[in-house]
C-alpha cells in the first residue's frame, strides 16, 4: 500500500531481474504503466532493464507490437518514448530505432 500511495512501480516479488528474464515484455508493460498512471519506477528497475533488455530480441514481434500499440494509446505516449530511449530499450525492439 505504501508503494501505491507513493505511486511507485515495482515488479512482482521485488526481483526485477528475475521478472524481466522470465518475460522481457514486462519491461514494455512497466513503461506503459509509468506513462499511463503517472508512476515512478523503483530505483532497481532501470538497472534490471539494462541487464535483461536483450531478451526482447527473442520475443515474437507480435508480442512486442501488442505492447507498443498499448503504449501509443496512453495519455502521454511521449513520456513512454522518452523512458524507452533513456533506458536504451529501443535498439532491442528495432535496429532502426
Amino acid at each position: 500500500m505504501d508503494d501505491v500511495k507513493r505511486k511507485l512501480l515495482r515488479t512482482p516479488g521485488n526481483d526485477p531481474i528475475a521478472t524481466f528474464e522470465n518475460d522481457p515484455t514486462r519491461i514494455l508493460r512497466g513503461v506503459r504503466f509509468i506513462a499511463d498512471m503517472g508512476l515512478k519506477a523503483h530505483s532497481s528497475i532501470p538497472d534490471a532493464v539494462k541487464k535483461t533488455v536483450d531478451g526482447l530480441k527473442k520475443k515474437k514481434p507480435r508480442r512486442i507490437g501488442f505492447e507498443l500499440k498499448k503504449i501509443l494509446e496512453v495519455e502521454k505516449p511521449w513520456l513512454a518514448a522518452k523512458i524507452l530511449a533513456e533506458w536504451k530499450v529501443l535498439p532491442h525492439i528495432s535496429k532502426d530505432l
